[in-house]
């Protein structure tokens, strides 16, 4: 087949666009930087140069006769210093662009979302999840061809060196992270390969206008995964515990730090929030309607992660 990927040059996107390639499609991928595509060094990858925000850029694609659209690209995560227009052109204007240019060209629309389009205190301090959630309603609008929507859980794995696991395991490793609260909050978690399984399973199966939530069924609290990635690099965590009013305080207080220094600050209300706020999710729609069963344990995948951090300098 012939398939069109946006954000491809992403953590999850790199990881999406090889397993297409081993099953021996056409990826024609988007991208503000043609020499990052020409490092995978194989034909099958066709680097398609242009932005979201730009359609012109990318129309001439759709010439080639595009079967499915995996659409990846977006500001990713809540990132302090980003203003909610910037969310709003790039995340929701160019998923609406890239609809409306997809219209009776192709298939079937893929779109990776997020647990954070789901809210319970209306995306307070979460842009991104906002941005989220208005871009699966203009997706679940389309009737032109198939859209299917996956939300996944925080998604893990190699390659993975600008969202949270990175930064937990460095602060782990430097002494510097200190539990919120108790600690007990449930992580929702999905290891990178178990993702991609589950974007190419939706490929093959005809679910119109669904969404799936891709989760490990694996229950595992905050506790449990920094006392497991503090003995894979071999350091004893702190036992003091931060109550987390005092880290909201903290939070608060260092809040304007990306607008002036243009530096994320280590403690944000969001990273607060996704460290203590439990959230209501269920992965067993995927597993019912595609047989999507993730593999990975976290004590394995969060072990191949250090290893690679290790390997390439990281940690």
């Amino acid at each position: 087949m012939n398939i069109f990927v946006t954000g491809g040059t992403g953590f999850i996107g790199r990881h999406l666009v090889r397993a297409l390639i081993r099953e021996e499609h056409f990826v024609y991928v988007l991208t503000r930087d043609k020499i990052k595509i020409e490092k995978l060094d194989n034909a099958k990858v066709i680097p398609i140069e242009g932005c979201l925000e730009n359609p012109q850029s990318y129309r001439t694609v759709f010439d080639r006769n595009i079967d499915i659209v995996y659409h990846l690209g977006a500001i990713p995560g809540q990132k302090l210093g980003i203003k909610e227009t910037d969310y709003q052109k790039i995340n929701i204007l160019g998923t609406q662009k890239l609809l409306e240019i997809s219209r009776q060209r192709i298939k079937k629309f893929i779109f990776c979302s997020s647990i954070n389009a789901i809210s319970d205190d209306n995306f307070q301090d979460d842009l991104y999840g906002k941005s989220k959630l208005e871009s699966e309603k203009l997706v679940l609008k389309e009737t032109s061809f198939e859209t299917i929507i996956l939300r996944p859980a925080i998604v893990y794995g190699p390659g993975d060196i600008n969202a949270m696991f990175l930064k937990l395991c460095q602060m782990i490793q430097r002494k510097k992270f200190f539990l919120l609260g108790s600690g007990e909050k449930i992580m929702p978690i999905i290891y990178i390969s178990d993702l991609i399984t589950a974007f190419l399973k939706v490929a093959t199966i005809s679910q119109n206008g669904q969404t799936f939530e891709i989760i490990s069924p694996e229950i595992i609290s905050t506790k449990e995964i920094t006392e497991l990635i503090a003995r894979n690099l071999q350091v004893k965590l702190p036992k003091i515990h931060i109550p987390i009013w005092l880290a909201r305080s903290v939070a608060t207080l260092f809040w304007p730090i990306p607008f002036f220094f243009r530096k994320d600050p280590l403690i944000t209300n969001h990273r607060i929030d996704i460290l203590t706020k439990p959230k209501t999710l269920d992965g067993k729609k995927a597993q019912a309607e595609f047989n999507f069963t993730p593999q990975v344990k976290f004590a394995d995948g969060i072990r191949i992660t250090i290893d690679w951090y290790a390997r390439n300098g990281f940690l």
